[in-house]
């Protein structure tokens, strides 16, 4: 009897021992594994961060600093067509992050989309509102109500009708007032993530705030 019982645990130790290594092998290639996908999201989330400012950054240059020097800002600033759709954050693919030692970054990003989105809401009501202000300033100058081709902002407003220009006013401020500060905290959050990287993956290359040449980005 004792030497079935011997025989019985000498098997059962040296299956055990044949499979671990094997078992060890299998939960360290998952772990590498994992990893890999976690490096490559945050890579995928720095893109489309980096993007978004980039489009930001884009509509600056070409529209918002000349109506910001405007003083009519809201008669002379055109719609913009063709807002650039950057790519948006794989939230399931970070909550990874909310494990880490800097929780809170993924809120934070969330945040900087969000603020990114709502202004690219801004865009598509002015553009919304700027068509019917100019459909109704083409009917006054055809029914020769209004001078051509330069009149007085004053006439503008008064004979377009305060609604409309009020929402138009309101539309353009609210972009041109909340687009600096946006761009200010995507740079930060693209900051961030560039110090997570280097502290989570210490061995793989971090990503850079690294933004296009102006030549580029037109």
């Amino acid at each position: 009897m004792q030497e079935l019982l011997k025989e019985g645990l000498t098997v059962g130790f040296s299956a055990f021992v044949g499979a671990s290594p094997a078992f060890f092998r299998e939960r360290f290639t998952a772990r590498l594994e994992k990893r890999r996908r976690d490096y490559s999201s945050l890579r995928e989330a720095h893109f489309a961060i980096l993007q978004q400012y980039t489009a930001l950054t884009s509509l600056r240059d070409q529209f918002l600093t000349a109506a910001v020097q405007s003083p009519v800002p809201w008669l002379t600033m055109l719609p913009i067509v063709g807002f650039f759709e950057a790519p948006r954050l794989d939230v399931p693919k970070l909550v990874y992050i909310l494990e880490s030692p800097e929780p809170d970054l993924l809120n934070r990003l969330l945040v900087a989309q969000q603020k990114y989105l709502a202004l690219h809401a801004y865009f598509e009501q002015r553009n919304s509102v700027h068509g019917q202000f100019q459909e109704r300033l083409a009917s006054l100058q055809r029914d020769e109500k209004l001078a051509s081709p330069a009149p007085p902002v004053d006439d503008i407003e008064r004979l377009v009708g305060q609604p409309l220009v009020g929402r138009l006013k309101t539309l353009t401020d609210a972009i041109l007032s909340t687009y600096p500060g946006i761009m200010v905290f995507q740079q930060a959050q693209l900051n961030d993530l560039e110090v997570f990287s280097r502290r989570v993956f210490p061995k793989r290359r971090a990503p850079k705030f690294e933004l296009l040449p102006e030549a580029q980005r037109k």
